[in-house]
């Protein structure tokens, strides 16, 4: 898949879409971004991952919430300077068998899901959890193996894909997104995850059927979980 990729759509990038040519680095120099904070935790079982990201004239507060029948991506503080749109990729792969949506099968070319949006492919549900519209692609793209490694020899090869992005506008301000990845979700099955915040200083997902809460800390701050349970943090952390 990897010629005919859209390397600004790696799954769960933020990034501006524009057209300048992607830099060859050397050795990954160049490649960090501006914060420090970035790091995860886990009890052996269920986990939760945090990035303050700013780099390539975007800024974002994400973070990752890991349970038994998927994961929850959510995205907040999202701002751009760039004049091309920014945009957060759920998947983009190898299409296999059908595109399914609200709407009906997609069979090719690019649409939109409005509210309450959903896809499902390849066994794979992706259901957003904030309200807003998905964009889904079924197409097929080519590309060439020299243009991935020099190493290479010339070889143009052409690949069915399938992608799935939300769409932040251009110069975003506070933007943010939530949706859900669960292999193994039938088409239109409502996960059993709830978002409790997602705001640049606190991101935090409970899942009813576990009693799990993920927390992602980017400043201090105290959150009530329930009725029974609040947590308050002097730092940034993830818990």
């Amino acid at each position: 898949v990897q010629p005919a990729w859209d390397w600004r759509r790696i799954p769960g990038i933020t990034c501006e879409q524009d057209e300048d040519p992607l830099p060859l680095l050397n050795w990954g120099l160049g490649a960090r971004g501006r914060t420090r904070f970035a790091g995860s935790v886990s009890d052996g079982r269920y986990g939760v991952a945090a990035l303050d990201f700013d780099r390539d004239r975007v800024r974002a507060r994400k973070a990752w919430f890991f349970f038994d029948d998927g994961f929850v991506c959510l995205g907040s503080g999202i701002a751009g300077t760039g004049s091309h749109p920014v945009s957060t990729t759920l998947d983009q792969r190898l299409r296999r068998g059908a595109v399914v949506l609200p709407q009906g099968p997609l069979e090719a070319g690019r649409t939109e899901v409005p509210a309450p949006a959903w896809a499902w492919h390849d066994g794979v549900g992706y259901v957003v959890l904030d309200g807003s519209s998905l964009v889904v692609e079924a197409v097929g793209r080519e590309g060439d193996w020299r243009d991935v490694n020099r190493r290479y020899d010339s070889e143009r090869v052409s690949v069915p894909l399938f992608a799935a992005w939300l769409d932040h506008g251009a110069r975003p301000e506070d933007a943010s997104y939530a949706y859900a990845v669960l292999p193994g979700l039938a088409p239109g099955a409502i996960p059993a995850v709830r978002v409790v915040a997602n705001g640049p200083a606190l991101q935090a997902v409970h899942h009813d059927e576990l009693s799990v809460t993920g927390l992602a800390f980017h400043e201090p701050g105290r959150i009530e979980v329930d009725g029974d349970l609040s947590v308050e943090v002097d730092r940034p952390c993830v818990l």
